[in-house]
């Protein structure tokens, strides 16, 4: 299968690349040698695409996927609402695939999260940490939570921190009468990131139009993965 990887030079990018490449034929997107490679310049088109480069590039790649009927992955956070329903959209005709965080872990983490959160009844609190690099706060992930726990009708404190190489970690307290319970996910490489990307790519060439999750993925059934 042949994976074009837009943002290959970056420190996803390069995860994935080495990651994808076991596998599949790949091609990177990306600047080499102070020139920009962009999907054009392919002479044959991918089966399928990872963008993991950041939203505003991420748009483009999903207009080349959309005019070419290829299936996409995208692994980078930072949407606008107006990107957001542009991506949705385009789901209407191409397979898409779309998640703050494609660590497996993490979506466990979320329907943990999901199960206490109707069950026990207290405060609750979100602490994420990232490398001082990462542009956007909370995390995609923070925000997904969050969102979950706003649908459940209960309260949410978030904080964020960034600094240093820190890849992610996210500490969900939930605080009741005379005692607690929290629940940690920590990303201890980039490799677990790779991983879920690469089984999101695998997952998605299989799949018609619409758009798809860490949670379609989890609990897809053994043949589809």
């Amino acid at each position: 299968m042949l994976v074009a990887i837009v943002g290959a030079s970056g420190k996803l990018g390069k995860c994935v690349k080495d990651k994808v490449s076991k596998k599949h034929n790949v091609a990177g997107i990306d600047k080499v040698d102070a020139k920009f490679i962009s999907l054009s310049d392919l002479s044959v088109c991918p089966e399928v695409i990872i963008d993991t480069s950041a939203h505003q590039n991420s748009i483009k790649s999903v207009e080349y996927a959309l005019k070419n009927g290829i299936p996409m992955v995208i692994a980078c956070t930072g949407h606008s609402d107006e990107e957001l329903a542009y991506i949705r959209d385009s789901s209407r005709f191409i397979p898409i695939f779309l998640a703050y965080n494609m660590a497996y872990g993490v979506q466990v983490f979320k329907e943990a999260a999901e199960f206490i959160g109707s069950r026990f009844d207290g405060d609750a609190a979100l602490h994420e940490i990232h490398h001082k690099y990462k542009k956007d706060a909370p995390s995609g992930t923070a925000k997904e939570i969050e969102s979950l726990f706003n649908s459940m009708g209960k309260p949410l404190q978030v904080t964020s921190a960034r600094g240093g190489t820190v890849v992610g970690t996210h500490e969900l307290s939930f605080y009741g009468d005379g005692e607690s319970i929290t629940l940690t996910h920590t990303a201890q490489s980039r490799d677990a990131f790779a991983s879920g990307i690469e089984k999101a790519a695998e997952f998605i060439v299989t799949k018609q139009s619409g758009l798809y999750n860490m949670k379609d993925l989890v609990h897809a059934p053994t043949n589809e993965l």
